[in-house]
């Protein structure tokens, strides 16, 4: 578990629409949140490792749904709007969420591509910052609920649920693995969704699994969560998303 040291407080923002506040929360806690809804998501870990139209995609086996590479023109993020505390910008065929300031999280959806079953994988680079961030993957987002997979340049990861009307609900607490390269370091994330059982990856080694039914279905996308110290800048690229 992270220790007392990296519990903070953040304030969540809406990516696609307005930077209003929507939420005060503790993503990066000690204490294990009581699951507020039925039933009770369950997880089996495992060892560490050594070494606007919504779009009905196609789940043919193997097929590629979605494949950014260069988050251009014809980008599912190219609507992505910036303010004085986080700037959301492609670079270099990067995409970019700069979190500015401390006690702050952002997030942007791959808009108006639902996906039910789906492997999802995309590169994630931390470019500044203290090592006491997170930052990763949304998944099954469907308007205000959505599933997070962080990983942190500490080399933690987790996996929770979170809806506006209430707390994060860890289904998977922050839980360390020699998978995660830390610092500034790029690491390969992949999930796989298939019904309620998901399957994590780090660095193309498997670190845990989950079970929670509370989402069928909803977009993809990247979170980015700064510390208490100072901002963090993330860089994500590659993001591909395949049918299983």
């Amino acid at each position: 578990m992270k220790t007392d040291k990296y519990s903070i407080g953040i304030v969540l923002l809406l990516g696609a629409a307005s930077f209003a506040c929507s939420a005060v929360s503790n993503l990066i806690a000690t204490p294990t949140p009581v699951p507020t809804s039925t039933p009770t998501p369950t997880h089996t870990p495992l060892p560490s490792p050594t070494a606007t139209v919504a779009l009905e995609p196609t789940q043919s086996a193997g097929g590629v749904l979605l494949d950014e590479t260069e988050f251009g023109d014809a980008s599912c993020f190219k609507q992505a709007q910036s303010d004085s505390k986080v700037q959301r910008f492609v670079d270099a065929g990067q995409f970019h969420i700069n979190v500015k300031v401390g006690k702050l999280s952002a997030w942007e959806f791959c808009e108006n591509v639902p996906f039910d079953d789906f492997i999802v994988d995309a590169q994630a680079t931390p470019l500044n910052g203290p090592n006491s961030n997170g930052y990763g993957l949304i998944l099954r987002a469907a308007g205000d609920e959505f599933y997070l997979f962080l990983v942190g340049a500490d080399g933690y990861y987790s996996f929770l649920y979170y809806g506006v009307s209430a707390d994060p609900d860890f289904i998977v607490e922050w839980t360390e693995s020699t998978a995660i390269k830390q610092g500034n370091e790029t690491n390969q994330l992949k999930v796989e969704a298939i019904g309620s059982d998901f399957k994590f990856y780090v660095n193309d080694q498997l670190v845990d699994e989950a079970q929670d039914d509370r989402l069928t279905s909803g977009n993809v996308g990247f979170f980015v969560l700064s510390s208490d110290e100072t901002g963090l800048d993330v860089a994500f690229d590659n993001l591909k998303v395949s049918s299983p």
